[in-house]
């Protein structure tokens, strides 16, 4: 990871309290979490795009189960998330499996200060995706939107690798840049953002092609099915894809 990267996400503002204390909707806590996550930058002001992103995750959620057991929804009952920023997807699984465990890493301090008070696991703590520690288990372990952050192609290769040690049943990796796309991306970034190229000078944005997961997948003799992003509301939707391993 970048010092760059490292510098704005470690001044990522913190969840207000009041927030936290009840009568809030779970879409009108998501809608936060998600904007201090910094999805804010890519979608216009209004509720449209959120919505979505929580149609999104639901499919994701949905396909989790289905991959993992078709007859049980039950089936997973642990989830770890590589990057999990404030902690808006650990708080939705909370909120739709009783009893289930939750963990993850970030090195955002700001960002798992959040996470800790929405989530309250003992299990989440600041660090870098390639520190997870494999020898705990998990049914699931999660990463969404984090892997363009990473600097080269071995380390993306050591985390995924780590993941798959992780998780007991599925890994799935969400909003990879794919490299099909990177030209198309970043003319519609640098439409969509005043001054594109003074703001993220020196911010490298890794891209993947399918086939590099796919060779994973080979070498450590897991199936992989790749899904698609359907949020046009979010101005990098059609550039992404995402990726699960069981």
């Amino acid at each position: 990871m970048s010092s760059r990267w490292q510098e704005i996400w470690d001044k990522r503002e913190k969840i207000d309290d009041l927030l936290l204390i009840g009568g809030v909707s779970e879409f009108e806590l998501f809608c936060e979490l998600k904007r201090i996550d910094g999805f804010d930058v890519s979608v216009d002001e209004g509720n449209e795009a959120y919505r979505k992103f929580l149609d999104e995750w639901i499919s994701m959620y949905d396909e989790i189960n289905t991959l993992t057991d078709n007859d049980n929804r039950e089936a997973v009952k642990s989830v770890y998330e590589v990057g999990c920023g404030s902690g808006v997807n650990l708080f939705l699984f909370k909120n739709r499996i009783p009893n289930i465990k939750c963990g993850g890493i970030d090195f955002s301090q700001s960002l798992i200060e959040t996470a800790n008070k929405v989530v309250k696991s003992d299990d989440i703590r600041r660090g870098e995706a390639i520190e997870i520690n494999s020898a705990e288990k998990y049914d699931v372990v999660i990463s969404e939107s984090v892997f363009q952050y990473f600097n080269s192609y071995e380390y993306a290769e050591a985390v995924v690798e780590r993941m798959l040690d992780k998780a007991n049943k599925l890994i799935y990796i969400g909003e990879i840049s794919d490299i099909e796309f990177m030209e198309e991306q970043l003319k519609a970034r640098r439409a969509k953002i005043e001054n594109y190229d003074e703001l993220y000078k020196g911010l490298e944005r890794r891209y993947y092609s399918k086939e590099w997961f796919e060779k994973l997948a080979d070498k450590s003799g897991r199936k992989i099915k790749f899904t698609y992003s359907q949020n046009m509301e979010y101005v990098n939707s059609k550039y992404l894809f995402n990726c699960y391993m069981y």
